[in-house]
């Protein structure tokens, strides 16, 4: 079995912008999960910003806070600020992480879409779509 690889008149490089569209929109995701990801971390590890003898100020350093949760009755205003704090950076950090492996998934969809086209030609079937050679297979 020997195989011969031709180009095919029929098979024709199609540049599918739609599919193009999508890997510039999932790009503009991942970016956008990786800054919402950085900000989370670090907002986290800052602490939050809550009222302390009358001044409002990041009471806690270098994510203190985390093991020592007696500190957290430093906060006086607002109520319940320090797990509220937590829940929500921790829930962006995870979003943002989801975000960003499903944004990577589309855009690689997205390139083998632009490359390929719908692949017909790849199974061996001629379209005028499909952008690679076409595999033809002889008998020897």
């Amino acid at each position: 079995m020997t195989c011969i690889v031709e180009f095919s008149q029929h098979c024709k490089f199609l540049f599918d912008k739609q599919m193009f569209s999508s890997i510039i929109f999932a790009a503009v995701g991942v970016l956008g999960a990786a800054y919402c990801f950085s900000l989370s971390a670090v907002a986290i590890h800052k602490g939050p910003k809550c009222e302390i003898n009358g001044n409002w100020t990041y009471p806690f350093k270098d994510g203190n806070y985390l093991e020592d949760h007696e500190l957290w009755n430093q906060c006086k205003s607002p109520a319940n600020i320090v797990p509220w704090h937590l829940t929500l950076f921790s829930l962006l950090l995870v979003m943002s992480g989801v975000q960003a492996v499903l944004c990577a998934i589309q855009a690689l969809n997205g390139l083998f879409g632009t490359i390929c086209g719908d692949c017909s030609c790849c199974c061996g079937v001629s379209n005028d779509r499909c952008p690679l050679l076409l595999m033809s297979y002889t008998h020897t």
